[in-house]
């Protein structure tokens, strides 16, 4: 029995079953409740209705029972299985994981309603010590071949193309046309017109570019294409396809000088000196390396976190987190096989949980301030920011999931103040190679 307000809420909890996470209750409340709670609702319902040939609040008992019962008694029946199910959880001390499947078994007046609800809780998930955990921590050196390669890549960026009749070579800019077929079928990203491609960048497959050093402006040519066997797109995966391409230019970069004139016009945060640019590289490019090395972190303990926790997976949260990949999937945002998903949903559930359970254990939370702090930080770069705002308050799914990312980080960032790293030093291009 439970008590709602000033009314007491009789319940009984006839049967109770689990099954590892799974729980199912079979729930009845009593019909002279029900009758009360009927009546009371006719009663408030009379006061507010002025009807034609009749007094304020003076409808008939038969007339209100014809226009309004049914609608009364479902509303009332509806109310007490929630309220009642919701103080049954509480009785129970047990938090479902997901929306618990309600089945009213009987609803007739004269009888008790009954009806089971079924549910899912969450997991116990014993802890483990973080000081065990050992990390490694990137100690990222930037030398001048680093740099130079940024300058190389700001030159190229202002350089001039000049159209030449030369055989094609590494670094030569070329554009072409170009159609893949898999079993003589077109396949998706396969075709393209005037696409621009630089010789050795590694924008396409570097079997498909090899096949073009040599080419003249104008040829065509037809070669197999054999796709390796870890390629990201599965239908291509060890495949072969036949491509045909045609070559409609060759050119070749003309860079521009690297002086003051060409500093003071292009780079002006330079001051027109190139040691002010190359240090404004450097610390860029460490910048940089810090946020992949910590990314390096987060990602170990992430992975060690899950592989010293063992615990059960609620079936109904990973069919939710299945079906939210699926439609991503769909869309085309998310591209793996279906063993490639199963394995991410579960990889997800789990740290879902335990990231969940860590900030519990240690009353870690989210500060909303920082929450509205950040979404600002997203469209600030906006001119209609604040309507931005408002429509992502408005999207619970939005503001779930970054309250979820958030905490994360939170999280994450708590335990790496109690692992140990261990320091290993790396340069900066191998990292780079790495990500």
């Amino acid at each position: 029995m439970s008590t709602v307000g000033a009314q007491t809420l009789p319940f009984e909890i006839r049967s109770r079953k689990q099954e590892g996470l799974k729980r199912v209750m079979e729930i009845s409340v009593p019909d002279h409740y029900r009758c009360t709670q009927v009546a009371k609702q006719k009663k408030k319902i009379k006061s507010q209705i002025n009807m034609k040939g009749f007094r304020s609040g003076n409808m008939p008992e038969g007339l209100l029972e014809k226009r309004y019962g049914k609608r009364i008694l479902k509303e009332v029946t509806s109310q007490l299985v929630e309220d009642s199910c919701r103080e049954a959880f509480e009785q129970e001390k047990c938090q479902p994981i997901v929306s618990p499947h309600i089945e009213v078994k009987q609803d007739k007046v004269g009888k008790p309603i009954e009806y089971t609800v079924e549910f899912e809780v969450y997991p116990d998930i014993e802890l483990q010590p973080f000081d065990d955990i050992t990390l490694e921590k990137w100690e990222v050196t930037v030398d001048e071949n680093d740099v130079e390669r940024v300058v190389d890549n700001i030159l190229e960026k202002y350089a001039t193309l000049k159209k030449i009749d030369t055989p094609a070579k590494q670094g030569d800019r070329l554009s072409i046309d170009f159609k893949g077929t898999l079993n003589g079928e077109v396949f998706s990203g396969s075709e393209a017109n005037d696409f621009k491609l630089k010789l050795g960048k590694g924008d396409l497959l570097h079997d498909f570019e090899r096949q073009l050093i040599g080419c003249k402006a104008g040829e065509h040519k037809t070669f197999d294409l054999h796709f390796p066997a870890d390629y990201h797109m599965p239908a291509l995966a060890d495949k072969t396809c036949v491509f045909d391409v045609t070559i409609r230019e060759i050119s070749m970069a003309e860079l521009p000088e690297l002086n003051e004139e060409f500093l003071l016009e292009k780079l002006p945060v330079s001051n027109g000196k190139l040691s002010v640019l190359r240090q404004n590289i450097r610390e860029e490019l460490l910048t940089e390396a810090e946020k992949i090395s910590k990314e390096h972190i987060r990602n170990q303990l992430i992975e060690k976190l899950l592989e010293i926790h063992i615990f059960d997976l609620p079936t109904s949260l990973l069919e939710r987190y299945k079906d939210s990949l699926g439609k991503e999937k769909e869309k085309g945002d998310i591209k793996q096989t279906e063993e490639g998903l199963k394995e991410k949903v579960e990889k997800d559930v789990k740290l879902f949980l335990l990231i969940n359970a860590i900030a519990k254990k240690n009353n870690i939370a989210i500060d909303e301030k920082e929450v509205h702090r950040d979404i600002r930080r997203c469209v600030a770069q906006f001119p209609d920011a604040e309507k931005r705002i408002e429509s992502f308050y408005k999207n619970q799914e939005n503001m779930t999931q970054l309250r979820m990312e958030m905490l994360e980080a939170e999280v994450l960032d708590y335990i790496i103040k109690k692992v140990k790293l261990v320091e290993k030093k790396v340069n900066y291009q191998s990292l780079i190679n790495k990500e």
